[in-house]
């Protein structure tokens, strides 16, 4: 599919796990779909492994086929990926030429994209004709990673003027600028709207690059009708927030849409904005995923678990007030002999060859006793007060052990510890938090709402509230799954602007 001409060709620059992209592939109007990624650059090795499988899920997805069965061994770890792109060579080639592992910057990164995209030329493709997208890395965007850097810039470990990502949009410019796609799209955090570098307004200076490129600049966030770029337009019409669009995650994410100059398109708005809906809820998302126990970090054992598990429910209804009893009658519940818990880490695999039964990045982590005891806390509180509980609310036994806890106990002012919220629990039936690349680190924010699998979220789960199907695969290690989750762009929301460009009609 590497030369399909009939499709609008797309080139994915900085392209994570491939969320964007995803949308984009799976964006179809009347059953049709339009676009046909060409090109996917990404500097993780990880990522682009993940990059290159879903690829090749695609030479069969966007032909009408089915996956072949053999994916599904891959899945569940009966055939390596040598042996699956060996059975099917013609698709697997056409993957690799599709992933492209290089860093954008870079002589020898820039060289290897330099090549690949005459490559596609040479076979037809004219990206004129098409669409480029992309988010440049976010790190010296986002505020808590601005955060980071403030602390080190004030310790003289940081100088900003040698950070080379708050400019890594340039790459992004240089080969819009190259290529001039009839359509672009840039994607970051909503951070970027107030990120400063050398003591300017990034996000200003963006806008100026892009359309001194030679492109009109759309916002479709709150001022759609005011979608050209002006001098006096709120930065905060680029911001798009993903529930409003059937994602169940609260999620904002800065959007530039440009059209060619010479195209004269001087509207551009979003298709079917879910407002007016009910939003997607937590619930909606991953309550039919089979249920499952967390880990431990010692004795990994049901009975050790199970053993932790209701003796601190039962602790906890006792310790609790009455102002609290439906929470202690729920926990006392879970504390009975009798009462059911889930057994597996793991969801089940199947015999069967279309591998019904089995989930893939569906297995939980391990936690210590004493953060089972907190996510037990955590889960029945939100499951019967429809809230996350701030520290101030928990026993004292169950506060963190860190120094800024010790220090705001003292004077009794838990509330005002800087990541208060760092425990949170995820409401069933509300859209979760943001899924971010934290998630990787530790599952302390992301803790699953059912008290009794008391555990965090697990790969699957994160990917399902970013709206990844269940058969796209998250490759290396499970930290390094959580991070690709956390740092990818729904697919659902890009697959709505997707669908606004290619309302266009352009082709």
């Amino acid at each position: 599919m590497l030369c399909d001409c009939r499709k609008t060709p797309v080139i994915d620059l900085f392209a994570g796990s491939g969320g964007l992209g995803e949308g984009f592939a799976s964006a179809a109007l009347s059953g049709k779909p339009r676009f046909h990624l060409n090109l996917s650059i990404e500097c993780n090795s990880f990522a682009h492994q993940t990059l290159t499988l879903r690829a090749f899920c695609r030479e069969f997805t966007g032909s009408g086929k089915r996956l072949p069965k053999a994916y599904a061994r891959h899945l569940r770890g009966d055939l390596s990926r040598a042996d699956l792109f060996g059975l099917h060579p013609k698709e697997a080639e056409a993957a690799i030429q599709e992933a492209c592992l290089a860093r954008l910057g870079e002589a020898e990164g820039d060289a290897l994209i330099a090549d690949r995209i005459l490559q596609i030329q040479r076979a037809g493709i004219d990206f004129r004709r098409g669409v480029m997208i992309g988010g440049p890395p976010c790190q010296a965007y986002s505020l808590v990673g601005r955060s980071r850097l403030a602390r080190a810039k004030a310790s003289g470990e940081y100088r900003e003027e040698n950070d080379g990502r708050h400019v890594l949009y340039k790459q992004y410019l240089r080969l819009l600028e190259e290529l001039q796609p009839a359509v672009f799209v840039m994607e970051n955090v909503r951070g970027i709207l107030s990120s400063t570098y050398n003591g300017r307004p990034i996000f200003g200076q963006i806008l100026t690059d892009l359309s001194e490129a030679g492109y009109d600049l759309h916002a479709l966030g709150e001022r759609e009708a005011d979608s050209l770029f002006g001098a006096d337009d709120d930065p905060r019409s680029y911001l798009l927030v993903a529930s409003d669009f059937g994602v169940p995650q609260r999620r904002a994410r800065v959007f530039i849409v440009g059209t060619r100059k010479d195209l004269r398109i001087k509207h551009l708005k979003l298709i079917s904005k879910a407002r007016t809906h009910k939003p997607a809820t937590v619930q909606d998302a991953i309550s039919d995923l089979p249920p499952l126990r967390s880990g431990l970090s010692t004795d990994d054992s049901f009975d050790a678990w199970c053993s932790y598990v209701r003796s601190f429910a039962l602790r906890l209804a006792h310790d609790l007030p009455k102002s609290l009893a439906d929470m202690a009658t729920l926990l006392e519940k879970i504390g009975q002999p009798r009462s059911r818990l889930p057994m597996n880490r793991r969801a089940e695999t199947s015999d069967s060859e279309a591998g019904s039964g089995f989930i893939a990045n569906h297995e939980t982590r391990g936690h210590i006793p004493a953060d089972l005891e907190r996510y037990l806390f955590y889960s029945a509180w939100g499951a019967t007060q429809a809230n996350s509980p701030s520290l101030s609310d928990l026993p004292r036994r169950l506060l963190p052990d860190h120094k800024n806890v010790a220090e705001a106990m003292k004077s009794e002012s838990l509330d005002e510890v800087a990541f208060s919220d760092r425990f949170r629990v995820q409401l069933a039936h509300e859209p979760s938090t943001t899924i971010t690349s934290h998630i990787a680190k530790d599952g302390h924010y992301f803790i699953h709402p059912d008290p009794r699998q008391c555990r965090s979220l697990t790969v699957r789960e994160a990917a399902r509230l970013q709206t990844f199907p269940d058969d796209y695969y998250f490759c290396g290690a499970r930290t390094e799954q959580y991070r690709q989750v956390g740092n990818s762009v729904p697919p659902r929301l890009a697959r709505r602007v997707a669908l606004a460009i290619q309302a266009l009609d352009l082709w």
